[in-house]
């Protein structure tokens, strides 16, 4: 397709034929191993700048305009960072569009040490008001705190990318791992987010992250009046709370947790209030709604009829169990799950109870 420009960046393995070292000095042996990486980086490196040049060698000006999606994928195994300024520079050659997605690799994800995000992304931030759709997987957003060098912030980086999206349809950022929040930029990153007010589609799964502890959600989605999907990791009440009044169309709900909802036997402060998740239900046309990570003991048939019950538009209950004890029981409970709810909703409720490895939110 002519609009469409789908780049994949292979995994290569390159052969750096380095001598085995039988050497008793594990310096040297070190040393060794440091220049093999080095040299396989370098040769990535070079290899990536010129599929990029020449990637974009093939489009003349205007061919380049009328590019309207990107998709930028590395395959599974790539563990090198391609250059921000060589990344800056392909995608200043398409200034018109509308779809970006970037999906990297795990090993990608993990780097603690990432671009300036300021400079890999900043044709988008600054030249393309009109971008409809932003997909970003196991993009190194995280940076180290206090480095001269790396001294923008994750957050800050964010702020810059989305700035002037008003247009922004779908926003999906996943696989980020150490994207911490505080309260100096939680207030930032709320107003910005809560600029977006054509947003249809929000999915923020960071990893091991206090984003929504952070965050005033009701700053947030007080502006998503459109919002429709919405996928999260670790939500507070309050995060639950506040899309109870405010998100009138939401649909489709994916939580991930790591959290014990509070029900009778669960008190503590590792909770999510069942009257939260119920007001939910309750004020939100919601179809489609999915936990992961719910753990083995909590897995409370009760809980999922009151669930069904307090929305009438439910048509789809999915709860991926950890893989334990529950997982030799899914079906069952799924069976019992599914008698039970259509007593109460006359069929109206699917449930599907599966090992948290076929279920995932992302």
């Amino acid at each position: 397709c002519t609009n469409h420009l789908t780049l994949v960046i292979p995994h290569i393995i390159v052969n750096t034929k380095t001598a085995s070292c039988n050497v008793t000095c594990t310096t040297h042996c070190t040393t060794q191993q440091q220049h093999a990486v080095w040299k396989e980086n370098k040769q990535v490196q070079q290899f990536a700048r010129s599929m990029f040049a020449y990637t974009a060698s093939r489009f003349s000006r205007d061919a380049a305009n009328n590019v309207t999606r990107l998709d930028i994928r590395f395959e599974e195994g790539h563990k090198y960072q391609i250059e921000d300024v060589v990344l800056a520079e392909f995608l200043s050659h398409f200034p018109r569009l509308k779809s970006f997605v970037y999906n990297g690799t795990q090993e990608l994800s993990e780097r603690r040490r990432g671009w300036k995000i300021n400079v890999a992304f900043d044709p988008i931030a600054v030249h393309m008001p009109k971008l409809e759709q932003l997909i970003i997987r196991g993009a190194p957003f995280q940076t180290i705190q206090n480095d001269a060098v790396f001294g923008i912030s994750c957050v800050e980086n964010l702020i810059h990318l989305l700035r002037n999206k008003s247009q922004l349809k779908v926003l999906k950022l996943t696989r980020l791992f150490a994207f911490m929040v505080n309260p100096g930029n939680g207030t930032s990153i709320s107003h910005c987010l809560g600029q977006l007010r054509n947003l249809k589609e929000l999915v923020i799964l960071p990893v091991f992250s206090n984003f929504w502890s952070e965050v005033d959600a009701n700053v947030i989605f007080a502006g998503l009046i459109r919002l429709q999907r919405l996928e999260l990791y670790e939500p507070t009440d309050e995060t639950l709370w506040a899309m109870a009044k405010h998100c009138s169309a939401l649909q489709v709900l994916k939580i991930s947790l790591r959290k014990h909802i509070n029900v009778s036997q669960f008190r503590g402060e590792s909770h999510i209030d069942v009257d939260a998740i119920l007001a939910v239900l309750q004020k939100c046309p919601v179809r489609i709604l999915h936990f992961c990570n719910w753990t083995s003991e909590i897995l409370d048939i009760s809980l999922l009829k009151k669930m069904a019950m307090a929305c009438n538009t439910l048509e789809e209950l999915k709860i991926g169990v950890e893989s334990d004890t529950a997982a030799d029981t899914a079906a069952g409970n799924k069976a019992i799950a599914q008698t039970e709810m259509d007593a109460v909703c006359n069929g109206r409720v699917q449930v599907f109870i599966a090992q948290q490895l076929i279920i995932k939110c992302d």
